[in-house]
């Protein structure tokens, strides 16, 4: 018997080979929020927002802003830099601002230093959309790490320095997650 996260990690690599653009429309941001720490789902649908045999880019890129997870940056990174269809007639480059403020918000030293590539390497118009949120950087702390919910749906973001910290620092289990912080906080106390 097949549990849930199998069945769904099934329908991923299905929609994968197959290159199936409506199954990206109607089930990949959907998939984003069910397991916003998952790494191995968050991969496969990091190398389906890459592909090129869909139009939802720049949608998957809000869904990757709004988890936070650090595992995506290297594919927000990469997007940052496609051009993509809707680019040729849109100089606004939506989707690689999107990418940006993703990059901002997951607020890594990792994310960091991809927006201060982003600002060197890209196009002026994405150049300035990283320089922008690299300027900004301190300002929009509270934006900054990924979202934990209670039961009740009320969230409140966690800032973490590095990925590995994410391990380390975000318990799995929902009652600890009050410990850990009293524990951070102990910690960073002088």
């Amino acid at each position: 018997v097949m549990n849930q996260r199998e069945s769904d990690l099934k329908e991923i690599k299905r929609i994968i080979s197959k290159k199936d653009s409506n199954a990206v429309e109607e089930k990949a941001f959907h998939l984003i929020q069910i397991y916003p720490r998952d790494e191995e789902i968050l991969l496969l649908l990091c190398g389906i927002f890459e592909s090129d045999w869909h139009t939802r880019q720049e949608d998957l890129a809000s869904s990757f802003q709004y988890i936070k997870n650090p595992i995506t940056a290297k594919s927000l990174f990469n997007m940052s830099f496609k051009l993509i269809e809707y680019d040729k007639w849109n100089d606004t480059y939506p989707m690689q601002r999107k990418c940006v403020w993703a990059l901002a918000d997951i607020g890594t030293s990792e994310a960091k230093n991809y927006l201060k590539e982003i600002e060197f390497k890209a196009i002026e118009t994405i150049s300035s959309f990283a320089t922008k949120r690299l300027n900004n950087w301190d300002a929009e702390f509270r934006r900054k790490g990924q979202m934990l919910l209670n039961d009740k749906r009320r969230g409140f973001n966690l800032s973490i320095e590095n990925y590995n910290d994410s391990k380390v620092s975000l318990p799995n289990d929902g009652q600890k997650i009050i410990g850990s912080l009293l524990n951070t906080r102990q910690h960073r106390s002088p």
